[in-house]
């Protein structure tokens, strides 16, 4: 059952994002600034970049490890209490999973960015259609 509901969640969220237009995803491109303590400065940046992404992606698995030992807990403490009760066990242990829930939206782009821009490189944004663009 619980497939349904996400089934059905995610066909909504198809219909209203085909019903807003395009959807854009913002890109970059970078223009480093001249020198080499500028340089030098922005090498700082990436490596920040590359610890907060990495730091991420550890939150990220560490939030899907928790969530999954908790499922298994609470799959295991249904059946004790369907099985006390003399009820059929009509559940899986997937259906209580909810590592799905988990982010797996980093903000180290912004960060990144703001400190290019500090060490005086120069960041340029635009836009790009990656959904519902039309011709």
């Amino acid at each position: 059952m619980h497939y349904v509901y996400r089934a059905l969640s995610l066909l909504g969220l198809l219909c209203f994002l085909t019903a807003c237009g395009p959807v854009y995803e913002k890109k970059y491109s970078y223009v480093p600034p001249k020198g080499d303590i500028p340089r030098m400065c922005i090498a700082q940046c990436y490596n920040a970049k590359t610890h907060c992404e990495q730091l991420c992606k550890l939150h990220h698995e560490n939030c899907i490890a928790m969530e999954r030992r908790e499922a298994r807990h609470d799959y295991q403490e249904y059946k004790r209490d369907r099985r006390h009760d003399n009820k059929p066990i009509d559940r899986d242990r997937a259906s209580f999973d909810r590592s799905y829930t988990c982010n797996t939206t980093c903000q180290c782009k912004p960060a990144f960015n703001t400190c290019y821009s500090a060490c005086g490189g120069t960041v340029h944004e635009h836009k790009k259609c990656i959904a519902f663009c039309g011709t």
